[in-house]
């Protein structure tokens, strides 16, 4: 799955968060934790890649191919694409919490959008000092950058209009002008022909701007899939935004990855593996919250 596609599924969340943030809607505790757990196994990929292309080619020992230009670009327009998901999804989980007096769903999103964050600081030096990135590219993808910025204000403002969360926003004051031009709760959900255009000029945005195949396609994948999972994807059968196939691959595919985790998580017989290996203890939440699932 390619990280304009994620871009899209933010949208999706936008426009049904007011409902499930002001109304009685539940979200999956699996799909979360789910979430929680793609996403750190992708924030470490990032760590790992970026440090990797920071290296100028004479530090790379020899005999090592030092990393292509695609593999630069690739993880450069995820990590940047990729952070309106990250940040309209802690948003819809801040203004769940905070309708409800809770704080479970929003400490685990903040983690991974702090996480974010860094990684995004991180890709953003690296078009400044790092090798082997020409002016033109700079150029372009500091262009992405700006166009997550402004869709990332608009569909965070959407949720604003609920509950303020608009400091998961880059600029939160144009967040809370967009809230206010959405005319309250119902926002974009009660206007069909304005959710058209807006899906519309967004899927015109993102079409060009991408130059690489996805750095992390199965992660992507995962994440989105939890997301679905987590607000119960039935709600998006009306929105005529994703082809019904293409929604029950990711609910198939959250489904496997359920699967897959909790038979990583299962303890392993010291008499069948003589001694336990460290990388197959599960990924715990910070000590003093509970744990999804």
């Amino acid at each position: 799955m390619h990280a304009r596609e994620l871009v899209e599924l933010a949208a999706v969340a936008a426009v049904h968060g007011p409902a499930l943030i002001a109304g009685n809607g539940r979200l999956s505790d699996a799909g979360l934790e789910l979430y929680w757990v793609a996403s750190k196994c992708r924030l470490d990929r990032w760590g790992r890649a970026i440090k990797s292309l920071s290296q100028p080619q004479a530090a790379w020992p020899w005999g090592t191919a030092a990393p292509r230009q695609s593999q630069l670009e690739a993880v450069i327009e995820e990590v940047l694409a990729s952070e309106v998901l990250t940040r309209v999804w802690t948003a819809l989980l801040a203004g769940y919490d905070r309708t409800r007096r809770r704080q479970d769903c929003e400490y685990f999103g903040k983690g991974i959008y702090l996480g974010h964050l860094e990684a995004r600081n991180r890709v953003l030096k690296l078009l400044l000092t790092g090798p082997g990135v020409t002016a033109a590219q700079a150029v372009r993808l500091n262009r992405l950058r700006q166009q997550v910025e402004r869709w990332s204000d608009l569909l965070v403002g959407c949720l604003t209009a609920v509950c303020d969360v608009a400091e998961y926003a880059p600029h939160p004051d144009r967040a809370r002008e967009f809230a206010a031009d959405l005319g309250g709760a119902g926002g974009m959900a009660q206007a069909p022909l304005r959710w058209q255009m807006t899906i519309a000029a967004l899927r015109l945005t993102f079409l060009t701007p991408f130059e690489s195949e996805a750095a992390n396609p199965d992660s992507n994948s995962r994440i989105a899939a939890s997301i679905l999972r987590a607000l119960e994807s039935d709600c998006f059968d009306s929105t005529g935004l994703f082809p019904s196939l293409y929604v029950t691959r990711l609910e198939h595919l959250g489904r496997d990855t359920e699967l897959l985790i909790h038979d990583l998580f299962q303890p392993v017989d010291p008499w069948q593996a003589g001694e336990l290996d460290e990388s197959l203890a599960p990924i715990e939440p910070p000590p003093g919250r509970r744990r999804f699932g």
